[in-house]
């Protein structure tokens, strides 16, 4: 019935969990490749069951039309959004103290960036535009030190969040559109 259940599930908007038959995978993250951006062979604009290598998620959040989603994967330290059933938006966190706040239950990511590295908590910004480039914008948080690099393109938008420590807390990659932050 259109991704729900049953008639409680549409009128209440509550859309079927398309995860719930995933089986829980303990798969290492496949390497990342930044150009064009993909966690091995997923995509941004693939569909959600391009997902499912992933292993079932801990959580999957629906919103009121079936085809948004967000997969929460506390074990694998990372998010990934869905918009109108497209990849659209991944958030790999990294270490502690930035502005996105940790996954509940949540282990850290060390995401591997193809011939570039690894990203740990140690990851200092040097490090991180070595690996990346050198970012379109930098904002620096003169209250609390934190630090934010935002880099554009045609197709992407990414934001590297940084604790006061100067370290790697948080990397966001999306699909590039308006509310892109660079």
């Amino acid at each position: 019935m259109f991704g729900y259940e049953t008639w409680l599930d549409f009128l209440w908007y509550r859309p079927v969990d398309p995860t719930r038959d995933w089986s829980v995978s303990d798969q290492p993250l496949p390497t990342i490749r930044l150009e064009p951006f993909s966690i091995g062979s997923f995509r941004f604009g693939d569909p959600i069951a391009s997902a499912e290598f992933l292993g079932r998620p801990e959580r999957c959040r629906r919103f009121r039309t079936a085809d948004n989603a967000m997969l929460l994967y506390g074990r694998r330290g990372m998010m990934i959004e869905f918009d109108e059933g497209k990849f659209a938006e991944v958030m790999f966190h990294i270490g502690d103290g930035t502005y996105s706040a940790p996954l509940p239950g949540a282990k850290f990511c060390r995401p591997r960036i193809e011939g570039r590295g690894e990203l740990t908590d140690a990851t200092t910004i040097d490090e991180f535009i070595r690996m990346v480039g050198e970012p379109q914008r930098v904002d620096r948080d003169e209250d609390d030190g934190e630090v934010i690099l935002y880099y554009t393109s045609a197709d992407v938008c990414m934001e590297a969040e940084f604790n006061p420590q100067g370290t790697l807390g948080a990397w966001m990659v999306m699909v590039h559109d308006e509310l892109c932050g660079g």
